[in-house]
């Protein structure tokens, strides 16, 4: 499925309700080139938390959104912005969805909220984490996979 050029992806471990502290929320920044196609790639991901969303701008101005490590058979996967309404998801989130969440975050959203489940284990995991700092990494995401850099780490 074709989508925008933001991509959310949330990873899941472990059971449990439980959040970090959204007020320090660290984002990390990670590039890639695709070996096969030369595509470039980069995520913008908090480095803690279990549920934790992840930002992808991609070379081909494709986005989409799923939770990543949330593999409970036909279970749904949610993502909120402040008070604004969650979104739901089996898989992929809609390029609507996609297009709503990039929005409330560039429109001043301070804090995510998440929800998945973990095989093998039924029970909701949420987690909250702040926005500060967000909209810069993905504009850096942004403008390095439109450039001719070399991938952070390589060479």
């Amino acid at each position: 499925m074709r989508l925008q050029t933001i991509w959310v992806v949330l990873a899941a471990s472990g059971a449990g309700v439980h959040g970090t502290d959204a007020v320090s929320t660290e984002w990390a920044l990670r590039q890639y080139v695709d070996q096969l196609t030369d595509e470039r790639s980069c995520q913008v991901k908090a480095k803690d938390g279990d549920a934790s969303p992840v930002f992808v701008a991609r070379q081909n101005g494709e986005s989409f959104v799923f939770i990543s490590g949330a593999d409970f058979p036909s279970r749904p996967v949610q993502i909120r912005v402040d008070k604004n309404r969650a979104l739901e998801a089996e898989g992929d989130f809609s390029p609507a969805q996609v297009a709503a969440v990039i929005k409330q975050v560039r429109g001043g959203g301070a804090q995510i909220l998440t929800k998945s489940y973990q095989w093998p284990n039924d029970y909701p995991l949420v987690e909250e984490f702040s926005t500060t700092g967000l909209t810069a990494q993905m504009d850096e995401c942004r403008r390095w996979v439109r450039s001719t850099e070399p991938a952070a780490g390589s060479e």
